[in-house]
């Protein structure tokens, strides 16, 4: 199962459990939110250290999902949904930046050191993409529509448009 079908699974459930969180245990959301960002940036960043990438990467994807997730919509990163995505895939530069740019320490910048040299990877959002999904970040082409989802290519977005153009219409009319 590729990830974008995992993410398209588990995203509306994690929605819902946040929903019901922010809820039903609103002193709990709006009182310890931000303490459980920190843990999981903690716990993320020891993995890193322990050379327990694949952890890591998931305490990064729910720290920066919480994060986004809590934030206003006027002050969230338009590229939130695809960020998330590409932490859970992301390459050891990218997962190293983000935990290092959240503690307080300086324990990650030796591994940072070690990581900096490896190319920024982002994630095609075609499911069907010929390079696995996993494309140098910086030759990422953005969709004009929605803003949101990135691709490898034209003929990855052209591919994808009969799935996509449901979210692009929905994200536009938002943006309006």
């Amino acid at each position: 199962m590729s990830v974008k079908e995992n993410y398209g699974e588990a995203m509306p459930s994690l929605d819902a459990a946040v929903s019901v969180m922010r809820d039903q245990h609103s002193e709990v959301y709006y009182n310890k939110m931000e303490w459980i960002i920190s843990y999981l940036v903690a716990m993320g960043t020891k993995l890193v250290l322990m050379n327990d990438i694949t952890g890591a990467r998931f305490l990064a994807f729910f720290s920066y999902y919480f994060d986004q997730y809590s934030a206003d919509a006027d002050v969230r990163d338009k590229y939130w949904q695809q960020r998330v995505c590409e932490l859970v895939k992301s390459d050891e530069h990218t997962l190293v930046k983000y935990l290092r740019r959240r503690i307080p320490c300086k324990c990650l910048d030796d591994k940072y050191k070690e990581v900096k040299s490896i190319t920024k990877l982002g994630w095609c959002i075609n499911a069907e993409c010929p390079s696995g999904q996993r494309v140098d970040r910086s030759k990422m082409l953005c969709c004009s529509g929605c803003n949101q989802a990135h691709y490898c290519s034209r003929e990855c977005h052209v591919a994808d448009w009969p799935i996509h153009k449901l979210y692009c219409n929905a994200a536009a009319s938002e943006k309006v």
